[in-house]
């Protein structure tokens, strides 16, 4: 079952990082959640803190940088917290690193126009 709000994927950042196997109260997590995600109010926005994309790298987990043409807009954003499924991490507002292989593909598919890109997935919604 994949995973779809950040409270699945704090868990499972936190069951990785605790090598004791001790059991992680919910306190614990609901802190991670605000340290590790952008948007915390929001719980399928999967938007990274700069706390939450190092927390992934240290896992070794790969991602795929996008540097993009032009500056990511208030659109933009409101449409990535509705279309994007997996973690990513915004990068200076003209990067953005995903840790989705099909979600990479596809934007470089669009030359990294990331706003043609979501426009699309918004007419095909």
């Amino acid at each position: 079952m994949p995973i779809k709000t950040q409270l699945e994927w704090t868990r499972v950042f936190l069951k990785q990082k605790n090598s004791t196997n001790i059991e992680i109260d919910q306190q614990t997590v609901d802190y991670f959640r605000i340290v590790y995600w952008f948007n915390p109010t929001n719980e399928r926005s999967m938007r990274l803190t700069d706390a939450g994309f190092d927390n992934l790298l240290s896992f070794n987990i790969q991602h795929f940088s996008h540097k993009l043409d032009c500056a990511i807009l208030p659109k933009t954003l409101v449409q990535l917290e509705k279309f994007f499924t997996e973690p990513y991490f915004i990068h200076h507002l003209n990067c953005i690193k995903t840790f989705d292989e099909a979600t990479s593909l596809t934007l470089t598919l669009y030359n990294n126009n990331l706003q043609s890109y979501l426009d699309n997935s918004q007419k095909m919604s």
